[in-house]
C-alpha cells in the first residue's frame, strides 16, 4: 500500500480472500467482524494514504452461524467504510471423480448487489461469479470509464 501511494494511486484493489495465508484461522484468517483486524488496518492506511481501498474479501462473522459471508468493502480517503458486498453465490461443485466442495457449507450467501459512489466514479462488486451467474443487475447504474470488480 505504501508503496502503490509513492506512485501516487489513488485506489488500491487486492484479491479474494486476501487475508489468508496457510490455515484458516486467527486474526486476520478467521471469521472477523467490521471494522475488525482486517479492515482497521485497511482503514488506518486508506486515511493515511488519502486513498481509496477495495478489500479484496475476508470473511466476515455471521451471528448465531458458523458459516462466513465471503465479503468485500471500499474505504474512502478519510478512512471509512462506504460500501460492503457479500459474495451472493458460493461455488458449490461435484467433480468427475464424484468428489464434492460446497461452499456453500462454509459461505453464507449475500442478498444484494452493491454500487457505490466515489469521487472515482461508481465502484460495483462481485466475488467468485461465474458466466450463468446474474450480476448484470447493476450494470444499469454503471457507465463506461467506471469500475465494476468481479473476482474469478
Amino acid at each position: 500500500i505504501d508503496e502503490a501511494a509513492a506512485n501516487g494511486a489513488k485506489l488500491i484493489s487486492f484479491p479474494e480472500i486476501m487475508n489468508l495465508s496457510g490455515e484458516n484461522v486467527g486474526e486476520g484468517g478467521g471469521h472477523e467482524t467490521i471494522p475488525g483486524y482486517t479492515t482497521e488496518i485497511l482503514m488506518a492506511k486508506a486515511k493515511e494514504h488519502k486513498m481509496y481501498i477495495h478489500s479484496g474479501s475476508f470473511c466476515k462473522v455471521v451471528e448465531g452461524e458458523n458459516r462466513a459471508y465471503n465479503t468485500s468493502v471500499i474505504i474512502d480517503p478519510e478512512g471509512a467504510i462506504i460500501g460492503e458486498y457479500h459474495k451472493l453465490h458460493p461455488f458449490d461443485i461435484t467433480m468427475p471423480d464424484g468428489s464434492v466442495n460446497k461452499e456453500s457449507d462454509r459461505i453464507r450467501p449475500g442478498d444484494e448487489i452493491v454500487v457505490t459512489d466515489t469521487a472515482l466514479g461508481k465502484l460495483g462488486m462481485s466475488i467468485g461469479a461465474l458466466p450463468h451467474h446474474d450480476i448484470g443487475g447493476c450494470t444499469g447504474d454503471l457507465h463506461p470509464g467506471q469500475l465494476y470488480y468481479v473476482y474469478r
